[in-house]
């Protein structure tokens, strides 16, 4: 029970931050698009600043207008081909997480990665 609770702390406290679906699903569609043309592995880099979600990916860069606290630094995340993203957004409101070594959109891992500063 207490390693569930401190599990519970640990993610209330990671960077996140929501984006109305009416904005994740141009963005979603534009990063299936790009993942859909890698060949191999590539860094994908990940920052919120507190207002705006910036997302890096095949040198391509996807802004997002976001709500919530600015994360602490940029992520650096290795994405492929086979990653994943949900299908649809059922909740209004969409989160992007870095928990436990991912990054996730609505609870969905992507890619594992890493603090940048």
């Amino acid at each position: 029970m207490r390693e569930a609770e401190e599990r519970r702390l640990a993610y209330l406290s990671c960077p996140k931050c929501y984006i109305d679906r009416e904005y994740a699903r141009p963005l979603r569609r534009n990063l299936l698009e790009e993942l859909s043309r890698l060949a191999g592995e590539t860094e994908m880099s990940v920052h919120f600043d507190g207002r705006v979600l910036t997302i890096v990916l095949n040198e391509r860069i996807h802004e997002v207008v976001a709500s919530g606290d600015s994360w602490p630094s940029s992520y650096r995340a290795i994405v492929g081909r086979e990653a994943r993203m949900p299908i649809r957004f059922e909740s209004p409101i969409v989160e992007v997480s870095v928990f436990e070594g991912y990054v996730s959109f609505d609870a969905l891992r992507l890619g594992p990665c890493e603090s940048v500063g």
